[in-house]
């Protein structure tokens, strides 16, 4: 199964289903993040989304939405990115 009719299938089955607009809004968002995250290692992929929740979603004490979670994911890509090229000096 492609992995857009696989993502697709688990968005459409989710508790709370989302309206077909928006589950190609989540699917755009998360396939940006996923060609972002392109030349990231396996260990920080597997990271990615505990680092997303704890540093973008958690501190709000609310659920989130897919695409809100979406666009965190993202955002740590991002982050990663930058703690590459830039790493912290101790």
């Amino acid at each position: 199964m492609p992995p857009c009719a696989l993502l697709t299938l688990v968005l459409t089955r989710c508790q709370d289903p989302l309206p077909e607009s928006d589950i190609s809004d989540v699917e755009s968002l998360l396939v940006a993040a996923a060609d972002a995250a392109e030349g990231l290692s396996g260990r920080t992929l597997r990271k990615l989304p505990f680092l997303a929740h704890a540093t973008y979603i958690a501190g709000s004490g609310d659920p989130c939405s897919c695409a809100e979670f979406a666009v965190a994911l993202r955002q740590a890509v991002a982050d990663e990115h930058r703690a590459r090229v830039c790493p912290r000096v101790v």
